[in-house]
């Protein structure tokens, strides 16, 4: 089968945003050159969805899909940051057999299940001649299936699974070289570098917004927040940290809002520039976006997808066929003994029912006569 993003853009995407204790749906349609945000819902969830039972989830999504009167399937996801593994390392200059073969055993030191139990994606960026760089981030496998089970079981048919914040801003667009994005994310913060044509770093900062006092609205811990920044500037390459000079806030909420206002005087005298993206981009979208559309990964995934482009990490399990499987449960060898088995089966009941038919013809000439 060709992977999801190659196939024709449908006019309806259902754009997920999977969340820790919470799922946030857009109705998105494009149509005659424009597009709409047709119903946008969110459900609370009070346990992960990535580890409740799928049967259970699939029940409860359908339930509330009905009312809401959402009865598209096709559904684009930007998976929960928070569970994602991330690994950052350099490359030694290799042929690209031998350069898979090392990402490969880096990611089995680094992450800590074996890479059999992961769904693992790479982006690579080069910032000088001759060095190289790699960003690993990788899914439990397991889960990954339990969210795909729930969602065929709530009669979605999910088309990608991807993360929102490097679909929100993705490195490959104008404007994207030396960028620090950040999403804030419930208590969470994302942390994004982008690069050139790759993504330098991908952290989630959890916990860092909070209840204070009796308000419950969270505020950010700016300290941590801004320790965490340096840490991992720090761990960057000179031809990197030196060059990054903006700061984008993504995000069209109050709070967003809020942390891009005390952000930017903290990191001014860093040399950085903190800029609020309340709003989609329309960059290479080939249709017109609806006014004010919010820049929330549900969207943002949904308007990839609408536009039939590929995303850059694609952790959505491939559909194996009868006979991949068959061929995988069976080794070669005893493939092709069950093969020649089958057939001299086939070969013993033509030459018996030859046989038969021989005697037939005879005696109906005999009889004949």
């Amino acid at each position: 089968m060709s992977p999801p993003w190659r196939r024709r853009p449908g006019a309806t995407v259902l754009g997920l945003a999977v969340d820790r204790e919470s799922l946030e749906f857009i109705e998105f349609r494009r149509t005659n050159g424009s597009s709409e945000i047709r119903r946008s819902i969110t459900i609370p969830f009070p346990a992960a969805p990535l580890a409740s039972d799928p049967e259970a989830l699939g029940r409860i999504l359908r339930k509330q899909l009905d009312e809401a009167g959402i009865r598209e399937s096709r559904c684009a996801v930007a998976l929960p940051a928070h569970a994602a593994m991330s690994l950052t390392l350099r490359v030694p200059s290799l042929p690209d057999a031998d350069r898979k073969s090392f990402l490969e055993i880096e990611a089995e030191r680094g992450f800590p299940q074996s890479p059999e139990n992961l769904i693992l994606q790479t982006s690579l960026l080069e910032p000088r001649p001759g060095h190289q760089q790699a960003t690993l981030l990788a899914f439990e496998r397991g889960a990954i299936q339990r969210l795909e089970a729930a969602l065929r079981a709530a009669k979605l048919k999910p088309i990608t699974f991807t993360l929102g914040l490097p679909t929100l801003q993705p490195p490959s667009s104008q404007g994207s070289h030396a960028v620090l994005a950040l999403l804030p994310s419930g208590p969470n913060l994302e942390l994004l570098i982008t690069c050139g044509s790759g993504i330098a770093a991908f952290r989630v900062l959890e916990d860092a917004f909070a209840a204070q006092g009796e308000s419950p609205d969270l505020q950010p811990d700016l300290d941590r927040i801004l320790r965490e920044i340096r840490i991992t500037l720090g761990q960057l390459p000179p031809e990197i940290r030196d060059t990054l000079q903006r700061v984008r806030v993504f995000g069209p909420s109050e709070p967003a809002r809020s942390f891009a206002e005390v952000l930017a005087p903290r990191l001014l005298t860093t040399g950085l520039t903190v800029e609020l993206v309340p709003g989609l981009s329309p960059q290479g979208v080939p249709f017109r976006l609806p006014t004010h559309a919010p820049a929330t990964p549900a969207l943002a995934v949904a308007v990839e997808a609408a536009a039939g482009r590929r995303p850059l990490f694609e952790f959505l399990p491939p559909r194996v066929s009868a006979w991949q499987e068959f061929a995988t449960r069976y080794p070669s060898r005893r493939l092709a003994w069950a093969g020649a088995a089958a057939s001299s089966a086939a070969a013993i009941l033509c030459l018996l029912f030859g046989t038969q038919q021989i005697f037939l013809w005879r005696g109906q000439s005999r009889w004949d006569a």
